[in-house]
């Protein structure tokens, strides 16, 4: 492509010029009109050239041209991050991270309504789990459950894969904890649903179990992930607070599950608990601001859990749960009207 006596000095002109990176973009993108040079894969018929092919008879540097141009479009919205970059006071890379870290701190930050939704919405029911995960028709954004660690419960897990699967949302993902070992977890489980992460939940000393076959102290507890992979990072390690034993006897901390759900979920999400027991899955739910539909197969258990949950949002025990999409999303066609007094805002 030939240099032209005028995008040469349109070209001396932004090299001496003491202006910004994103209005040497906007320069970049004029050149381009002005010449009728359409800037894209440079595979079309007609004037089309790449932004390199451009910028190579610019003289300029393709890589730097592409930032100008990346934050010139990703920053639009942004003046407070555009004028940093043009007065050069933030590096483009650092600009657009910090527009990333601030959507997404948008998105995963809980609030009031998020609450108020969380403690008008949830239900626990009383059934075996094999009856109850047919209800949901892809409606799960997790579902979230420690089943026993004996070893007649692994057919179990391999069912509860199997049912998860239609159960849950595109993007949903299944997170069972449970002692039995890896193999054969996997091994039931991974026909349905791919396995994709596991986090280690690390107890305290006390909470400790000892399993005789190995002769070893186990001193942490797997989550094992399945589904589809969360976008973005996701720590694999989170510590319970000790033991909460006040409720149930394989009652669980609240605290380490509201990190696990805060981790693979959104606020207003619907976390799904087949084998609830005592009700502290439910309640890590709910303060974190996601709805919560509960189940077990045990009538005491499921009373428990209602009580603990009633006592928690000021509602009364019982009603349905509403099944539907996340915020800002129109509801589900099958969505249940919820019968609730007045609930109240959560409290973190």
């Amino acid at each position: 492509m030939p240099l032209t006596p005028e995008l040469h000095a349109h070209f001396v002109h932004i090299l001496r010029s003491q202006i910004g990176p994103i209005t040497k973009g906007r320069i970049f993108v004029a050149l381009a009109e002005d010449a009728g040079i359409r800037l894209g894969s440079g595979r079309q018929n007609g004037k089309t050239a790449t932004v390199a092919a451009f910028a190579k008879s610019l003289r300029l540097n393709p890589r730097t041209v592409r930032w100008w141009l990346r934050a010139l479009r990703d920053l639009a919205d942004d003046s407070e991050l555009l004028d940093a970059v043009e007065r050069e006071m933030l590096p483009i890379k650092t600009a657009l991270r910090l527009k990333r870290s601030r959507e997404k701190d948008a998105l995963c930050t809980v609030t009031d309504e998020d609450r108020a939704v969380a403690a008008a919405t949830w239900g626990v029911t009383c059934s075996d789990l094999r009856d109850f995960l047919p209800q949901l028709h892809g409606e799960a954004h997790l579902i979230y459950t420690d089943l026993p660690y004996t070893k007649d419960a692994l057919p179990l897990c391999g069912e509860l894969a199997r049912l998860s699967k239609p159960a849950l949302t595109p993007g949903g993902t299944l997170a069972l904890m449970t002692r039995l070992p890896m193999r054969d977890v996997l091994n039931v489980m991974c026909p349905w649903l791919p396995h994709w992460a596991t986090i280690a939940y690390i107890c305290h000393g006390r909470d400790a179990a000892h399993f005789w076959p190995t002769g070893l102290w186990s001193f942490w507890k797997p989550i094992y992930l399945f589904g589809h992979r969360k976008d973005g990072l996701v720590g694999d390690v989170v510590f319970s607070a000790g033991k909460e034993k006040s409720l149930h006897p394989h009652q669980q901390d609240v605290p380490g599950h509201r990190t696990i759900i805060s981790r693979l979920t959104l606020p207003t999400d619907l976390v799904v608990d087949p084998a609830c027991g005592s009700g502290t899955s439910g309640e890590a739910t709910l303060r974190e601001g996601r709805r919560f539909l509960g189940n077990d197969i045990k009538p005491e258990n499921a009373r428990i859990s209602r009580a603990r949950l009633a006592a928690l949002t000021g509602r009364a025990v019982g009603g349905d749960v509403e099944l539907g999409a996340r915020r800002g999303n129109t509801a589900h066609p099958m969505s249940r009207r919820v019968r609730t007094r007045a609930p109240q805002a959560l409290s973190s």
